[in-house]
């Protein structure tokens, strides 16, 4: 009975021939079943490593995909824009009346700075609307939302882009000042 219930625990160690234990063999199997321990949970480790190194390359990738579309995006509306901007202008040249020829009766004459230390002169006639001197001003690169018109001498404001350049007292010429508001 003894012997059977032995048999149930697991089996019996093995024992050299001469029933002398050799230490050196069973530290050796101690040692490989300890090393082989030691393997196994050290490939678990490195594969779960592993893996969340892929899980993070692949987040990068997925940033790296988002922002490419987002500048792509970016840019396309910045096109977009630029093309808008250029038909307007476009526009706005075909829209502008020719400039009247020099003797002219009723001519206008105006000469403006722009704030980039540009000079242009141009005709005008002086039943035009100062909405056209807007538009000139536009095709020349100052939006009149961004800029103020001011006579040089004496100072003084011009905004209203319904009223004709012989009322607004531009007549036969004058230098004008634009600048950012």
């Amino acid at each position: 009975a003894a012997i059977a219930a032995s048999l149930q625990d697991g089996p019996l160690p093995v024992m050299p021939p001469g029933g002398c234990v050799d230490e050196d063999s069973q530290r050796s199997r101690s040692d490989s079943v300890n090393a082989s321990h030691y393997s196994d949970s050290l490939r678990v480790m490195q594969e779960m490593e592993y893996q969340e190194a892929l899980e993070q390359d692949r987040r990068k990738e997925m940033a790296a995909e988002q922002d490419r579309k987002r500048l792509k995006a970016e840019e396309d509306a910045l096109r977009q824009r630029e093309e808008e901007e250029r038909l307007k202008l476009q526009s706005l040249r075909n829209a502008l009346p020719p400039e009247p020829a020099q003797g002219v009766p009723g001519v206008v004459m105006l000469r403006m700075r722009f704030p980039g230390g540009d000079n242009h002169t141009r005709r005008f006639l002086e039943t035009h609307k100062f909405k056209v001197v807007q538009d000139f001003m536009m095709i020349n690169g100052a939006d009149p939302a961004l800029h103020t018109v001011a006579t040089t001498f004496p100072r003084t404001l011009i905004s209203d882009p319904d009223k004709d350049l012989k009322e607004l007292g531009l007549a036969p010429q004058m230098a004008l000042v634009v600048e950012r508001k």
